[in-house]
C-alpha cells in the first residue's frame, strides 16, 4: 500500500528548485490567479507520470483524500493524474465514486494546468456516459473560477463524440464573462469542434456568425486559430 509519506517524498525526491521558481511565476502565483500560497517543487512530466504508474493501482482513497489538500502543487497534480488513471480502468460504480470525490475537492484543483489534465477525462467522459451534463451547468454557474474552467474544458470529451450542444451552450453563456481564462478554455473548446469534421466545422461557423461581433478578442482567436488567414481576418474585422 503506497503511503502518504512515502508519495510525498518520491515526489520530492525528482525536485528541481530553479524550475519550482519557474512555475510559481508560470502559474501566476507571484500575484496573479494563482495561489501565493501555493508551494512547487519542481519535478518533471516524465517523473510524475512514471510515479503515477508505479502507485495507481494501490493508494488508498483515504490516502488520497489526505494528498489532495497537500500544500505542493505537484502532490495535488499526482492525486488528479491517479483519479483519471482509475477511473479509465474501473466500473461506473467506482467512476461515481471518483466523480463524486473531483467534485467534493475542486477547491483544491486551483490552477489551470490542474483543470485540464483531469476535468475532461472524469467529469466529462461521465456526463456523456450518463447523458446529463446538469454537473457542468451547476459548475458553470459558480462563483469559483476554477470550477467555470472545469465545466467549459469538460465539454472536450463529449465535442470529440460529436455532442456539440454542451460547449456551445457554455460557450454562448461565457460571452461576458470578464477572465482571460475562461476566454481561452471557451476559445480552445469552439475550436475542437471545427475540428470535428464538417459537421463540427458548419457547427462552429454558424456560432461565430452569430457571436464574433460580440466575442472577447481572445476567446474568438482561439476559435480560429486553424482557419484560413482570409477567414480570420474576416471574423477578426466583424
Amino acid at each position: 500500500m503506497s503511503t502518504v509519506d512515502t508519495i510525498v517524498k518520491e515526489i520530492k525526491s525528482f525536485g528541481d528548485a530553479k524550475y519550482a521558481l519557474h512555475h510559481y511565476k508560470f502559474f501566476k502565483c507571484d500575484g496573479g490567479y494563482g495561489d501565493p500560497k501555493d508551494q512547487f517543487c519542481g519535478i518533471r512530466a516524465p517523473d510524475m507520470g512514471r510515479l503515477v504508474k508505479k502507485h495507481w493501482k494501490d493508494v488508498a482513497y483515504e490516502n488520497l483524500k489526505k494528498l489532495i489538500v497537500h500544500k505542493v502543487h505537484e502532490v495535488r497534480t499526482f492525486v488528479l493524474a491517479v483519479l483519471v488513471e482509475k477511473y479509465g480502468r474501473t466500473d461506473e460504480t467506482e467512476r461515481e465514486k471518483i466523480v463524486k470525490f473531483y467534485l467534493a475537492h475542486t477547491n483544491h484543483i486551483n490552477n489551470w494546468d490542474l483543470v485540464d489534465i483531469s476535468c475532461y477525462k472524469i467529469l466529462g467522459r461521465w456526463c456523456f456516459d450518463q447523458g446529463d451534463y446538469s454537473i457542468l451547468e451547476k459548475l458553470s454557474r459558480s462563483k469559483n473560477l476554477w470550477e467555470q474552467r472545469i465545466a467549459m474544458v469538460s465539454t472536450y470529451w463529449p465535442t470529440h463524440r460529436g455532442n456539440f450542444k454542451p460547449v456551445l451552450g457554455l460557450a454562448e453563456k461565457f460571452l461576458s464573462h470578464s477572465h482571460d481564462l475562461i476566454h481561452k478554455a471557451s476559445g480552445w473548446m469552439l475550436r475542437e469542434v471545427g475540428k470535428q469534421g464538417e459537421a463540427g466545422y458548419k457547427m462552429l461557423v454558424k456560432f461565430l456568425d452569430k457571436h464574433s461581433g460580440s466575442m472577447p478578442r481572445t476567446m474568438l482567436r482561439y476559435a480560429i486559430e486553424r482557419f484560413e488567414p482570409e477567414l480570420r481576418r474576416h471574423y477578426m474585422g466583424k
